[in-house]
């Protein structure tokens, strides 16, 4: 995966009013991000749907479901922060 195109790699708005352009995405730079999170998600054995919202929070569910316990702990742990 590669970081947007910007100075600092973050995103900004634009101010058409004061003439400054917001950053730009590229379809390459989508379709990257697209085809990690899809990875992920079918990695873990879940068919992509449209009208899901929660894929990739159950395939990262079912992949710390597969760790032992103390790794379980560990990780939840961490995402609550």
């Amino acid at each position: 995966m590669r970081r947007i195109n910007s100075p600092d790699q973050q995103f900004h708005d634009g101010d058409p009013s004061q003439g400054v352009v917001g950053t730009l995405v590229s379809a390459s730079w989508l379709n990257q991000v697209q085809e990690e999170i899809a990875t992920v998600i079918e990695g873990a054995g879940i068919t992509l749907d449209p009208a899901k919202t929660n894929q990739l929070e159950e395939a990262i569910r079912s992949r710390v479901g597969q760790l032992n316990r103390p790794a379980q702990r560990l990780f939840l742990s961490m995402m609550r922060k």
